[in-house]
């Protein structure tokens, strides 16, 4: 305990800086002591929604900093006051995803680009991630990868992207939706039954799931 405190005691926040900081996506075990550090040393935590951040720090019995919204709905000019109020004021500033590392298919970048063009520090606060626990967990190979983010809504655009992901040489990652999973897993067999394919959910939790084989066999564990 004593090198603990020593250890959190040691990191320095500073100001005029956007930290970009990991959070757990799902076992709230999986915090780094340097982002507890600095959350708890913030003025301003920007997130996409305050309820779920605002129960994170709870948890950790850290008195809430000015929580504000930074989401999909942020715009240009949303952006340009969180840049003022990074260059212009004396107060420490982070940025959070409900769950993972920021910027993974979030507006995060947008902000981070106004950051570089501003000459603004940006430096992360690594932590979990589901992209990197998807991999390491599949049982896929992980030294060549593709990540594509959502598959789209329209069954057309996401036959597609199906498609071109399984004349890939490299390992493809894609979130989906738990309410069209299933048909998700039809059209993949259609495309190509012979494919090895991974199915995880709830990650890092209690009852997380793997289920690994041809898309026949995972869809039948549907």
């Amino acid at each position: 305990m004593e090198q603990f405190s020593k250890t959190f005691n040691k990191i320095k926040v500073e100001s005029n800086i956007l930290y970009i900081i990991a959070t757990p996506i799902g076992n709230l075990g999986d915090i780094s002591i340097r982002a507890l550090k600095i959350l708890s040393s913030l003025d301003i935590i920007f997130c996409e929604d305050t309820r779920i951040t605002g129960k994170l720090l709870k948890n950790y019995g850290i008195k809430p900093a000015k929580l504000e919204v930074y989401n999909d709905h942020s715009n240009q000019k949303h952006r340009q006051l969180i840049i003022n109020k990074i260059k212009n004021s004396n107060i420490k500033i982070g940025l959070v995803s409900d769950a993972g590392t920021p910027l993974i298919s979030d507006p995060g970048y947008k902000l981070v680009k106004e950051c570089i063009k501003n000459s603004i520090k940006i430096t992360h606060v690594p932590g979990a991630s589901s992209i990197t626990t998807s991999l390491v967990l599949s049982g896929l190979p992980s030294h060549n990868f593709f990540f594509g983010g959502f598959l789209e809504k329209s069954k057309i655009q996401r036959k597609k992207q199906l498609e071109n992901a399984l004349n890939l040489k490299s390992t493809s990652l894609w979130y989906e939706s738990p309410n069209r999973l299933a048909e998700t897993l039809r059209y993949i067999i259609e495309i190509n039954n012979e494919s090895l394919i991974s199915v995880l959910r709830e990650l890092t939790k209690f009852n997380e799931e793997i289920i690994s084989g041809s898309p026949a066999y995972v869809y039948g564990q549907m």
